[in-house]
């Protein structure tokens, strides 16, 4: 579930910067790079999902995921 605390950090920094910086931060290159390390970190719990064909763990990892949804109504529309 580390992924899911670096998912929910970035999302913040990504948020702080555009709150900050509302013009240009969609265009600044670690914003950019940020992004698409949370675009991975999805990628990536979609596949664990995926392959773990209805195991008996899989709901522990399903709760914590419940979190980006929250970040995700937590942030401002452009950090989205």
């Amino acid at each position: 579930m580390d992924l899911l605390k670096l998912y929910v950090l970035y999302s913040k920094l990504i948020s702080d910067e555009i709150q900050a910086n509302p013009k240009y931060a969609l265009n600044h290159f670690l914003v950019k790079k940020i992004r698409g390390v949370k675009k991975e970190v999805l990628n990536l719990m979609i596949t664990v999902v995926d392959k773990s064909n209805g195991g008996g763990n899989i709901n522990e990892f399903i709760f914590p995921l419940l979190d980006i949804l929250q970040d995700y109504r937590n942030n401002v529309p452009d950090a989205r």
